[in-house]
């Protein structure tokens, strides 16, 4: 055994984690079938006299709680311990909420009344979904579960997402002080790159002396030098992936493309054709049709992303501290040897 140590989630996390029992029991019927094994109800944690057991658990896994962490973890071992830890934790952070949540009913007992209406109306789209308040009776049946039981467990969602709209998101704000600080302190953040449109027409070469790409180069230089409409030549002759939409390229950054065609494309006049360029597999011909210098992004056109951010991540440091505060006001216990 082992007490609860420094832990917190993600604001993703927990959202996921609020709602997984009914979303579990609308997407994922196999999560709630009967199970044969011994481990189901083996006790994990413990949150005052509630126990999240290996059943809660296999349904968090399997609504994909901590799909991400395992999937970005460099080890998939590891990664697979970290997502049973995220699952875990985030589960024993809905029985912290909800022992807020009893808390708060004791002082407001208008608040069960206040959740009747939006309960009741998770419940009546889950009946449409399901075929109709028959049906879904019959769904709930098979699977073990009275229409008590679900409608506790929409009460349980709500009731959590009103300790969250108590706590983290009263009265959260971002000043504009606050925009303008973060715009100057973070000046990479709003760098955009120079973007370019142009057309290719590119001549495939099996080795530089390939006499034919020789001759279709040479073709093609005088087509244009003639006064060829790009485009349709680039339809015409272009041995590019993008040969069908006139040689066509948009949206694109330096870097994108071998540094020698990044050259032309980032010098080139627009409305300029350029070349042949040679690269490792033939010639390029250009003709860049636009181009923007790229910069910094100017406040006005940052600040909504900007207020975005800041608000996120208040919202995120207020959960923290919500939880760890709960952690303190209640017994938590870890079942396993080293969480």
């Amino acid at each position: 055994m082992s007490s609860i140590g420094n832990w917190q989630l993600t604001l993703g996390n927990w959202r996921l984690a609020i709602g997984i029992f009914v979303s579990l029991l609308l997407l994922c019927p196999a999560a709630l079938a009967d199970s044969a094994s011994p481990l189901t109800n083996q006790p994990l944690a413990v949150v005052n006299r509630e126990t999240v057991t290996r059943d809660d658990l296999d349904r968090a896994l399997l609504a994909g709680l901590g799909d991400e962490i395992a999937e970005n973890a460099a080890d998939p071992q590891k990664g697979a311990v970290a997502r049973h830890r995220v699952a875990l934790r985030a589960l024993i952070e809905r029985k912290l909420l909800l022992a807020e949540a009893e808390r708060l009913q004791d002082k407001q007992e208008a608040l069960r009344r206040a959740l009747d209406i939006p309960v009741q109306d998770k419940i009546e789209r889950a009946e449409r979904l399901a075929g109709g308040p028959v049906a879904f009776r019959e769904y709930l049946r098979k699977r073990g579960m009275t229409y008590a039981d679900y409608r506790e467990r929409v009460r349980d969602d709500l009731l959590c997402q009103v300790v969250v709209d108590d706590f983290v998101r009263r009265g959260l704000s971002v000043s504009p002080i606050e925009m303008r600080d973060y715009y100057s302190r973070h000046p990479d953040k709003f760098r955009e790159p120079a973007v370019a449109t142009y057309r290719q027409i590119f001549v495939r070469a099996a080795a530089p002396d390939d006499e034919a790409a020789l001759q279709k180069r040479d073709r093609i230089a005088m087509a244009l030098a003639e006064g060829a409409e790009f485009a349709e030549l680039a339809r015409a002759e272009s041995d590019g992936p993008h040969a069908p939409d006139g040689g066509a390229w948009t949206d694109q950054r330096p870097g994108m493309r071998p540094k020698t065609i990044d050259d032309l494309v980032f010098s080139l006049p627009v409305g300029r054709v350029g070349g042949p360029v040679e690269t490792e597999i033939g010639w390029t011909f250009l003709l860049v049709e636009d181009r923007a210098p790229g910069g910094v992004v100017p406040f006005e056109q940052a600040q909504a992303a900007i207020r975005e951010r800041l608000l996120a991540a208040k919202e995120a440091a207020r959960y923290e501290d919500l939880i760890a505060r709960l952690a303190r006001q209640n017994h938590v216990e870890i079942l396993l040897p080293n969480e």
